[in-house]
């Protein structure tokens, strides 16, 4: 019994100097996502008016006092109104000068065909020369010329008397009136302008570094200020190869549905997404899976031992889908969306699957 009390010490010197259990292993979980290419494309937003898609500036083609404006902006036309009357006084009295020419002309075709009748049969019956008959013929030739220069002088006088009068060419609406009546216009001056086209377009200018990104055809989303909700399918229907006062190129894009309530002037914008050529889109991840400071920033890569690996990057642009990672990450890569700040070098991880960044 002594001697197994003697032994308790050299047991309890022996236990103390056995080794320590191995630490536990610390395996973070960790919410993950595969880096991916966007394929939606680049969103941008134009703002531009609503126009018809058949906008026509009315005018007289001739000069004149107007004496008669009776539209008014925002009037409905059908095919033929009166839209505005010139003066027409001095052009009847050209036209009525040129009808007095006419028959003038006439009458001195029909004596000169008389007369070469006449000597025709007198040279049959060989009473009168062969230069008789071919000066009644030059003669005949001459007048029916000048009979015609003066009937195409008559028909351009009538058609000044018409061009007097402007009308709706189809039916439509009187956009603006920038004439004004008893003022003197010239010929080509716009009196009108009237929209008279079934559809609608929303009018924008492109900026020289998004011009060529367009293609005819491109799908856009329009909305408008005064018509709050709602959203109008569009395509891109013309593009300007030319840029216009404000430096930007200007394109129209069709309101390809319903478009109850918009009229033109109405001030929309264009949401227009640009497809990305192949091989030039930078990945885009979650805010939340980038960590460090503005000079140094970093993710981490989850390899396939499932260890965190500190990968440096260099972000791009901050949007509403992530922000752009322009070097450091491939697609198809596996990162850490959530806890980067909680990670290390090297650490083991649990991967949980994440939202698609």
């Amino acid at each position: 019994m002594k001697s197994l009390h003697a032994l308790l010490p050299a047991l309890a010197l022996l236990a103390g100097c056995a080794p320590p259990p191995p630490a536990e292993r610390i395996v973070r979980p960790v919410e993950v996502a595969t880096v991916a290419v966007p394929t939606l494309g680049e969103r941008r937003v134009f703002s531009g008016v609503a126009e018809s898609d058949l906008d026509t500036r009315l005018a007289f083609r001739v000069a004149g006092e107007v004496v008669a404006l009776p539209v008014r902006a925002g009037q409905r036309l059908a095919a033929g109104d009166l839209i505005a009357q010139l003066d027409a006084t001095d052009y009847s009295l050209q036209s009525a000068q040129a009808e007095a020419a006419v028959a003038q002309a006439s009458a001195q075709a029909a004596n000169a065909v008389a007369e070469f009748d006449r000597i025709r049969n007198l040279w049959e019956n060989g009473n009168a020369a062969a230069a008789d008959l071919e000066r009644a013929e030059a003669m005949t030739r001459s007048t029916r010329g000048q009979l015609d220069a003066a009937q195409r002088q008559l028909d351009l006088a009538r058609q000044r008397v018409a061009y007097c009068t402007l009308r709706a060419p189809r039916a439509g609406v009187v956009a603006s009136v920038p004439a004004r009546e008893n003022q003197l216009v010239q010929a080509g001056q716009v009196v009108v302008e009237f929209f008279s086209g079934p559809g609608l377009q929303l009018s924008i200018g492109l900026p020289e570094s998004w011009v060529n990104r367009v293609t005819l055809g491109l799908p856009a989303r329009v909305t408008f200020d005064a018509l709050p909700g709602r959203v109008f399918a569009a395509t891109v229907a013309e593009k300007g190869v030319i840029a216009d006062a404000t430096s930007t190129y200007p394109t129209k894009l069709t309101l390809t549905g319903p478009a109850d309530g918009v009229v033109p002037g109405m001030i929309g914008e264009a949401v227009l997404t640009f497809p990305i050529p192949a091989g030039t889109a930078p990945v885009i991840i979650p805010v939340t899976a980038l960590a460090g400071r503005l000079d140094d920033r970093f993710v981490f890569v989850i390899d396939a031992d499932d260890r965190a690996e500190r990968r440096a990057v260099v972000p791009g642009v901050f949007a509403a889908a992530g922000v752009q990672i322009l070097l450091g990450l491939k697609p198809g890569e596996t990162i850490a969306v959530k806890g980067a700040n909680q990670l290390a070098d090297g650490m083991p991880v649990l991967p949980r699957t994440a939202a698609h960044p």
